[in-house]
């Protein structure tokens, strides 16, 4: 009775340690997925066609010389 009870407390906690295995891999992938989503937006991103979106620079109207 009390190997049998031994051996299901073993059961249990190789369970539990593959249960915490199984939620840790599954909040890697999911970290993972977020590094491969935002390294796809950073390449995405081109630092020379966001300046040349900027320039040239709105142009303002002169203010009228003072007489």
């Amino acid at each position: 009775m009390v190997e049998h009870q031994q051996e299901l407390q073993a059961d249990i906690a190789m369970m539990q340690r593959d249960l915490q295995q199984a939620g840790d891999d599954a909040y890697f992938k999911r970290w993972l997925q977020e590094q491969h989503r935002l390294r796809q937006v950073e390449a995405e991103f081109d630092p020379l066609e966001f300046f040349l979106m900027l320039w040239p620079p709105p142009r303002h109207p002169r203010p009228a010389a003072a007489k």
